[in-house]
C-alpha cells in the first residue's frame, strides 16, 4: 500500500508543531507571483479536451474481499430500483462484512466511481511542491453545489474543477490530489466530517507520514507553504479515502488521525474503461 516518495522535505519545529516544508518553498515576491499567475491562465487553453468529457470516467470497480466486478450500468439499475436519487453520493455494500466503493453524480448527471473523478490531470508541471496548493485555493473559490448547480451534490472531474472556478470541497480536494499525484506522490482524497459537516480533504504521504492539506483554506500567507501532520489536525474525522485505483475504508475511530493504520482496510480496486 505505502509508495512513498523521495525524501524532498524539510522537517521544521516551530512554536511546539512539526511542519512539514515542500521542496522550493521560498518567499513569495510579485514578479514570481506574476509568472505564476501567467501559468495558471495558460493552463486553461491547454487543458486535453478528452479529460473534461466525462464519459472518459466510465470504468468497473473489482471488490477485493470476493471478486465481484461491479460496473456502472449496476449502479444505475440499483439506484432506478430503490428510487435512490441521483443527488447524493452513495456508499456501496457488495461484500457481507462492509463498504466496497463509492459512487457520486457527475456533470453529466451520471453516477461515476470515485475513483474516476481523478482523471490524471495537472495544469503544469513545477518542481515547488507547494504550488498546487497555492494555486487550487488561489483559483477556486467555495461554492456549494446547491448554489451553482441548484443540486445536492454534483462532482467536477480534476480536469473540470480546473477550468471552473467555482466549486464546494471534492471540487477542490480531487483537482489537489490529481495534480500531486501526477507529480509522483501519493496523494488521496478523504471523506468524512470537519466538525461534524461533511467534508473532504487531501493527504499526502512522506517517510512514512502523513500531512493533512486543506484546498479549501482561502488564507493568503506563508503557511500555505507548510503542510501540517496529520496527526496533529483536529476535528477531522475521516470515513474512506482513494486515489485513482484504490478505495480504503475506516474501520476503526471515525475520530482516528491516522490515514496508515491496519484499520484502513483496502476495499475496491478501480479500472477505466478506454474509448
Amino acid at each position: 500500500m505505502k509508495d512513498y516518495w523521495p525524501l524532498l522535505a524539510l522537517l521544521l519545529i516551530c512554536c511546539g508543531i512539526v511542519w512539514w516544508q515542500p521542496n522550493g518553498a521560498t518567499s513569495l515576491d510579485s514578479h514570481f507571483v506574476r509568472q505564476l499567475g501567467q501559468q495558471m491562465e495558460l493552463a486553461v487553453s491547454t487543458i486535453p479536451p478528452d479529460l473534461l468529457d466525462s464519459r472518459r470516467q466510465r470504468g468497473e470497480v473489482q471488490v477485493l474481499s470476493n471478486g465481484r466486478r461491479i460496473y456502472e450500468d449496476d449502479i444505475s439499475a440499483q439506484m432506478r430500483q430503490a428510487g435512490n436519487s441521483a443527488e447524493a453520493t452513495y456508499l456501496w455494500r457488495f461484500e457481507a462484512d462492509g463498504y466496497s466503493t463509492a459512487t457520486a453524480q457527475g456533470l453529466d448527471n451520471r453516477h461515476h466511481f470515485v475513483n474516476s473523478y481523478l482523471v490524471g490531470y495537472a495544469p503544469f508541471v513545477t518542481d515547488k511542491l507547494w504550488v498546487p496548493l497555492y494555486t487550487v485555493a488561489s483559483r477556486k473559490t467555495y461554492q456549494l453545489d446547491s448554489q451553482q448547480y441548484r443540486k445536492q451534490d454534483l462532482w467536477q472531474n480534476s480536469a473540470q474543477a480546473y477550468l471552473y472556478t467555482r466549486g464546494d470541497c471534492e471540487d477542490h480536494a480531487l483537482l489537489l490530489a490529481d495534480w500531486l499525484i501526477e507529480s509522483g506522490i501519493d496523494a488521496r482524497v478523504v471523506m468524512g466530517k470537519y466538525r461534524n459537516e461533511g467534508h473532504a480533504w487531501v493527504v499526502a504521504f512522506n517517510e512514512g507520514e502523513a500531512f493533512l492539506l486543506e484546498a479549501t483554506d482561502k488564507r493568503k500567507h506563508a503557511a500555505w507553504r507548510h503542510y501540517p501532520k496529520a496527526i496533529l489536525a483536529n476535528h477531522y474525522a475521516p470515513d474512506l479515502m482513494f486515489n485513482r485505483h484504490t478505495l480504503w475504508i475506516n474501520q476503526g475511530a471515525t475520530t482516528t488521525r491516522d490515514y496508515d493504520g491496519t484499520h484502513w482496510q483496502k476495499r475496491s480496486l478501480f479500472k477505466r474503461h478506454s474509448g
